[in-house]
């Protein structure tokens, strides 16, 4: 993870604690890891004391970008890059543009989320770019029956 990408993430990180959220964003020390049992139970923190543990266990371990636990949220920053085809992007670190179909590790991670009961919202990054994101998330933590913190 890069300087830019910490910077976005605590970007968005403050606007959703200014709606009385309390998010934990990824800055790389895996704060926001959730443990995925196989039959889709999550555990924050994981019960795994490391990777190699969690893949012996047949678990698995997700880093979303930014977690409030407490209500089950998640808000990931998908990266659009590379060259146009047919209106779609191509992108790195299985990420694409709103409207394409999931690359395969996101959609797993994806699902892993909806059979976990997790709320996912997605910023992309052209909505970063052009302002339109702080809407869309104020939107989507309006929408969601929640506990906020006092």
């Amino acid at each position: 993870m890069g300087e830019k990408d910490v910077e976005v993430l605590f970007q968005i990180y403050k606007e959703a604690t200014k709606h009385g959220f309390y998010f934990k964003y990824d800055a790389g020390d895996f704060d926001t890891a959730i443990e995925f049992l196989p039959s889709g139970k999550p555990y924050h923190p994981p019960v795994a004391n490391s990777w190699e543990e969690s893949k012996d266990k047949g678990t698995e371990i997700k880093c979303p970008d930014l977690l409030d636990w407490d209500n089950k949220l998640i808000i990931e920053y998908e990266e659009e890059t590379g060259n146009k085809r047919l209106g779609a992007k191509f992108a790195r670190k299985g990420h694409g543009h709103e409207g394409d179909l999931d690359k395969e590790r996101d959609d797993h991670r994806n699902k892993l989320y909806e059979k976990a009961g997790l709320k996912l919202f997605r910023i992309w990054q052209s909505y970063y770019k052009d302002g339109s994101w702080k809407d869309k998330l104020k939107e989507w933590l309006n929408s969601v029956e929640i506990k906020t913190c006092q």
